[in-house]
């Protein structure tokens, strides 16, 4: 089981996420999620976050793809681009990708970025439900072909009442 003690928010409230690696995980939720005391299975509609919320890095490390301009697509058939997204290949080889983010305007492929520092801002572009923010850790190699590799691979909801 990986175990991640560090999130993207600006809260004190305890976030605790977790998620199996390899054949079987969920790309599309997480498996556990406990935020002050609230545990989820998967995301939810309607249980997202505020669009504009700001995301922090949880890993110091390298942007190598930064995607913006994406719209917001509710049909999967009919969409021309992908989510607005940061990936970031952390200092230990792995990438993390920051998905449904609008990128804050100094974050540009090449730039060297810390933990804390903010990448972007919640939003709902791509396909979604709403706003939430997709985070996906990928095993290490190419950047240009980040996505083909094996990832432990989950979303954050969290209330809105939660946030702070």
């Amino acid at each position: 089981m990986k175990a991640y003690c560090r999130h993207p928010f600006d809260t004190s409230l305890p976030v605790t996420i977790s998620q199996g690696c390899g054949p079987n995980h969920t790309p599309g939720g997480a498996k556990d999620l406990v935020f002050n005391g609230i545990r989820w299975g998967e995301f939810s509609p309607g249980v997202g976050f505020v669009h504009g919320t700001p995301v922090y890095a949880i890993e110091s490390g390298t942007v190598r793809i930064v995607r913006r301009n994406s719209p917001h697509c509710p049909d999967p058939n009919n969409c021309p681009q992908y989510d607005n997204m940061v990936l970031v290949e952390d200092i230990d080889g792995f990438y993390t990708q920051y998905g449904h983010i609008t990128p804050d305007g100094p974050i540009q492929e090449g730039v060297s970025i810390q933990i804390g520092d903010c990448l972007g801002f919640v939003d709902n572009s791509g396909v979604t439900t709403g706003p939430h923010v997709h985070i996906g850790r990928y095993e290490p190699g190419d950047a240009t072909t980040w996505f083909n590799r094996p990832t432990c691979d989950w979303v954050l909801p969290v209330s809105r009442g939660d946030y702070q």
